[in-house]
């Protein structure tokens, strides 16, 4: 095993960028040497056992897309994007 000593900023750098992946910061680390670790494999098999459905997952979020269209806000009938467009006008 090898040790390395990071500054503190350099290493909370590193654990956010392991963070935004859904890793620890070891997880990711061996990700990136192309390792599997043993954390890793652990949150599949949770995963796998959590009850969770992926096609489900993509039928919800197909339902909400569809649920969202033509929604509009009540400012002139301004969608949301449009209103965005309006503040980054000024």
């Amino acid at each position: 095993m090898t040790v390395i000593e990071l500054p503190d900023d350099q290493a909370a750098a590193l654990k956010a960028k392991a963070a935004a992946q859904g890793l620890t910061l070891k997880g990711w680390l061996g990700k990136l040497a192309g390792e599997e670790t043993r954390v890793g494999a652990r949150k599949d098999v949770e995963r796998e056992h959590s009850g969770f459905d992926a096609e489900k997952a993509r039928q919800a979020g197909a339902r909400i897309r569809e649920l969202r269209k033509g929604v509009r806000l009540d400012l002139r009938g301004m969608s949301i994007r449009e209103l965005a467009h309006l503040g980054h006008k000024y």
